[in-house]
């Protein structure tokens, strides 16, 4: 089954380097990545994300050299390491919530959450947020909330980051706990700069 063993050291390194490389992109970025391969942002509010290029190059590099160093089950093993990386980061940043991280690194955010703009009459628009934190360490954490728009709804399908002009919303979450929470704010449209007749909120979770 084995053909080269020094193919698949090459493999199995620049995978472990793809996986280090994917956690040295900011949260943020991977979140808002408008071209995306293999979970790693390639181009960023119109601008090329190189960290993103360098971990998709190692880890299309780490799949060649894993299929050179194979004698056969060549396109198994290839499907077999593609879920391996996709299912290692997310277990490795619970693992380090639970047990390293410290402050709002603690804190992880569920995928269904959501926010929306609904008008309430003339000039005036309802903006609601329905969210779930969870606060994985043993202490409680103290943060303050930021909305951001993915870069590909375009500078002129600003959203969701409506909702900081209330802010900033300082929230706490309790220790081992998973709660969700809603945000309601009401906006004054259209005015420039936009006004908002909520003040900052406090929320705690």
């Amino acid at each position: 089954m084995i053909k080269n063993k020094a193919f698949l050291g090459i493999s199995a390194l620049l995978f472990c380097l793809s996986l280090l490389i994917y956690y040295l992109i900011p949260n943020e970025e991977i979140l808002q990545g408008s071209v995306s391969i293999m979970m790693f942002p390639i181009e960023e509010g119109g601008r090329v994300n190189i960290l993103g290029v360098i971990g998709t190059l190692l880890l299309i590099g780490s799949l060649i050299f894993l299929g050179k160093g194979l004698g056969k089950y060549h396109a198994r093993s290839i499907v077999a390491a593609l879920l391996l990386f996709a299912f290692t980061p997310p277990l490795m940043t619970t693992a380090y919530q639970e047990t390293l991280a410290v402050g709002v690194k603690a804190i992880s955010y569920e995928d269904d959450n959501e926010c929306s703009l609904s008008p309430i009459k003339e000039g005036l628009i309802q903006g609601v947020c329905h969210l779930t934190l969870h606060n994985r360490s043993n202490k409680p954490v103290t943060f303050e909330l930021e909305f951001v728009d993915p870069y590909f709804f375009g500078e002129d399908s600003r959203m969701v980051s409506l909702m900081n002009i209330a802010g900033p919303y300082k929230v706490t979450s309790k220790q081992m706990r998973r709660r969700g929470f809603t945000l309601t704010n009401c906006l004054m449209y259209p005015m420039f700069p936009i006004m908002l007749e909520a003040a900052a909120h406090q929320v705690s979770v």
